[in-house]
């Protein structure tokens, strides 16, 4: 019983840690918002600590003591035979924006 439930917990994580990508940024501070993470693409600060969903990137980042972002954003989609992967829909909140797979 215990092999098994160890069994499904790395499956489980496998498949979890599979649906996004995961990244830092360059580490940046905007003169204008000093002490704070500066989101150029969206011209906005984030507080340390604090997250924010960059929707035209189609990410979740949050603001590191470094000033850096530690982000996660869509995992490259494969289109297997008789799959077709979605474009983004920048309209929804990171994980819902990245695209999908429809198979026929």
């Amino acid at each position: 019983m215990l092999l098994k439930s160890i069994m499904c917990l790395f499956i489980l994580g496998f498949v979890c840690s599979a649906y996004g990508a995961q990244y830092h940024t360059q580490s940046y501070q905007h003169p204008d918002y000093p002490g704070q993470c500066y989101d150029k693409e969206i011209n906005e600060p984030v507080p340390v600590g604090k997250t924010s969903s960059n929707r035209m990137g189609c990410k979740w980042q949050e603001c590191q003591p470094d000033f850096s972002f530690a982000v996660s954003s869509c995992a490259p989609v494969g289109e297997p035979k008789g799959c077709k992967a979605t474009e983004p829909d920048f309209s929804k909140e990171y994980p819902k924006c990245c695209p999908q797979l429809i198979c026929s």
